[in-house]
């Protein structure tokens, strides 16, 4: 299935053409971890497991090992992110209402092998 080029937080990107963007394999499953990330669990109707709300996570106490296990969970629900061999998260808080998560797995639609680093912040 084709899915648009649509980075969370930003706009629809236009192509070379003057078409929407479209997203390969690759890019759509890292908008998909991005999604599902940042998504509350619940926002998405008749989807009760979808979504890991890692910004309620980051404040006061910012816990990095809950952080980190909500995003193993989460990555590995993905249907584009291949079990084996297991994704692999990391967690490092800057602040108390900044961390940055590096992700990396592998791609079950193409076998590649992305890295994914994201900054959150509350």
């Amino acid at each position: 299935m084709t899915s648009l080029y649509h980075q969370w937080g930003e706009d629809l990107q236009i192509d070379s053409k003057g078409g929407l963007r479209i997203a390969d394999a690759t890019k759509q499953t890292e908008q998909r971890l991005i999604r599902r990330y940042m998504t509350n669990p619940g926002d998405m109707q008749d989807s009760g497991q979808y979504g890991a709300g890692i910004r309620q996570f980051i404040g006061q106490n910012t816990d990095v090992a809950k952080i980190k296990a909500t995003m193993v969970q989460q990555t590995r629900m993905e249907r584009s992110v291949s079990r084996s061999p297991s994704p692999s998260v990391t967690v490092r808080a800057i602040n108390q209402q900044t961390v940055i998560a590096d992700v990396t797995y592998t791609d079950a639609t193409t076998g590649a092998f992305p890295a994914l680093q994201m900054k959150i912040s509350a």
